[in-house]
């Protein structure tokens, strides 16, 4: 089957059983872990609920598509082109993990392409929104943006590690 385009995510009007379990989600995250249930609940309010059909593309490498994603049901592939045009899945993301965060940050290209493994539902968080945040809630944004880094920085050293370990 071909690819669907990302941008054509369908929006779904959240149900309380799905708020619910955003919330659940939220609170057991790497991301939101040092969040109080009421941080939560008000972070709620800046995400948008998506369901990407199997297959569907979320992220293309080298496009900006401004978002950050957690995946609440379902599961994505994350994909990466080589300098040769190979493309290799580099790894898996399933309810409870993030995806999307660098390019939030820095406004970058996506690093990689990330397609919908199975039917998937997500929360988006737009760049614009993290910014309304910010400037709306001070404080929550600060520690959200400061979670995103604490995570970033984790992964940078996850990976710098296994870059060493093959060199050997």
């Amino acid at each position: 089957m071909g690819k669907k385009n990302y941008r054509e995510l369908k929006a779904l009007a959240p149900d309380d059983e799905f708020v619910i379990r955003l919330r659940t989600i939220l609170a057991e995250s790497s991301l939101m872990g040092k969040f109080t249930s009421e941080e939560i609940r008000l972070l709620t309010k800046y995400f948008e609920a998506c369901e990407a059909p199997e297959e569907a593309v979320i992220f293309v490498e080298g496009d900006c598509a401004g978002y950050l994603c957690l995946v609440i049901d379902g599961c994505l592939h994350v994909i990466k082109e080589s300098s040769h045009g190979i493309s290799r899945k580099i790894g898996e993301v399933c309810a409870g993990d993030w995806v999307g965060e660098m390019s939030v940050i820095d406004g970058q290209p996506n690093s990689a392409t990330v397609l919908a493994s199975e039917k998937t539902r997500l929360v988006l968080l737009t760049r614009e929104r993290l910014r309304r945040l910010v400037e709306e809630n001070p404080k929550v944004g600060a520690k959200l943006l400061s979670r995103v880094a604490e995570i970033l920085s984790l992964r940078l050293r996850r990976t710098s590690g296994s870059l060493v370990d093959r060199m050997e």
